[in-house]
């Protein structure tokens, strides 16, 4: 899922970005193979781009080669039977081509000559975008096997995931047409759940969304448009005024590893009186901890007990090592319990756990 979710953050800026994005997808699915197509939106015809008509090939293409998107254009793209259910079965939600022609059935088409060499038995469909005119296909195109859950699986993964993949490509077409005008920023950043903001390269904030104010409020900082860009100690992102027009680069701020926080980054460029001005658009999370209690907004008192009672230690036993009174220590796990997201002390030992089985 973070691979996913970060693969789709960078096709925003970066449309070349979504063939990575495809393939994080058909390895969440169990696909092989992935496209994204403008059909017409009453007769399912596919329009094709004149780069894929010219190239054979495009970052909206997945596991596919020239040559065998070629032969489909060519000789079965005119006599799709998967094309007629489209037609026939607009894919709002997303459903398996089995649902509507079987295996068996599918063997006597002429498609079945292109599939067979290309190992691909199924297909998913799903719409992803709308307009008067047009339906934007997600396919995915699942492996031929002799399982036949393969289908119900791959959609029943891709449900939960539609959502962000919708998202992704709804804020992509925006963002690019507005580019960095206040309103393109103002849709990108409230459709973006973590927190997120917009700053010079000359390190200003230019624009933020609600998560990012609560996340900078958490760490006592208030953020404020036109204003300097505070961090937190030990956190530290330089911006560098002369970056390149690049794709989102990941980076961590300096600091312990239990402290730090990962940021995206991408550069872009508008005239501003006359001047080229860079800005990066910074996604901010939480590096995943060593332990449960090294967490950023743990203070250290609680940080000290959350790993006491962690580690097996009852809040009577915690309050007696930190020489503090049980009802300072029940006030102090009330605080870091909301903090963590956790339901009690088992919950807590539990993700500790985990965290240790992973290590």
């Amino acid at each position: 899922m973070r691979d996913l979710a970060d693969a789709l953050m960078e096709t925003v800026e970066c449309p070349a970005s979504w063939e990575g994005a495809l393939a994080a997808l058909c390895s969440s699915v169990g696909a092989v193979r992935a496209l994204i197509t403008l059909r017409d939106l009453e007769t399912a015809d596919i329009y094709v781009p004149t780069e894929v008509a010219e190239t054979y090939g495009s970052p909206l293409i997945h596991g596919f080669d020239p040559a065998e998107v070629h032969a489909y254009l060519s000789d079965y793209m005119v006599d799709d039977p998967w094309t007629e259910i489209e037609q026939r079965h607009p894919p709002v939600e997303p459903y398996a081509m089995s649902t509507y022609l079987p295996p068996e059935a599918l063997r006597a088409t002429r498609l079945w000559a292109w599939l067979e060499p290309l190992r691909i038995g199924d297909a998913v469909a799903c719409e992803i975008g709308r307009t008067d005119r047009h339906r934007t296909i997600l396919n995915l195109f699942l492996p031929l096997d002799a399982d036949p859950d393969r289908a119900d699986i791959a959609v029943d993964r891709l449900v939960p995931l539609l959502p962000m993949v919708r998202k992704a490509w709804a804020i992509g077409r925006r963002f690019q047409v507005r580019g960095l005008s206040q309103d393109g920023l103002d849709a990108l950043l409230g459709a973006i759940s973590r927190p997120t903001l917009v700053a010079t390269c000359a390190g200003r904030v230019d624009a933020f969304n609600d998560a990012a104010r609560a996340r900078f409020a958490s760490w006592g900082i208030d953020l404020a448009t036109d204003a300097p860009l505070h961090l937190p100690e030990r956190m530290e992102v330089r911006l560098d005024p002369g970056l390149d027009f690049v794709p989102v680069k990941r980076v961590r701020c300096a600091g312990r590893p239990s402290t730090v926080a990962s940021i995206s980054l991408f550069a872009a460029s508008e005239l501003c009186d006359g001047e080229s001005v860079r800005r990066v658009l910074m996604t901010l999370e939480a590096a995943p901890a060593e332990s449960i209690w090294e967490v950023l907004e743990l203070t250290p008192r609680e940080r000290e007990l959350v790993r006491y009672l962690a580690q097996g230690l009852t809040h009577k036993a915690a309050a007696f090592e930190m020489g503090r009174s049980y009802p300072r220590i029940m006030q102090l796990w009330r605080s870091a319990r909301e903090k963590l997201g956790v339901s009690d002390v088992n919950d807590l030992r539990v993700r500790h756990q985990l965290k240790t089985l992973r290590r």
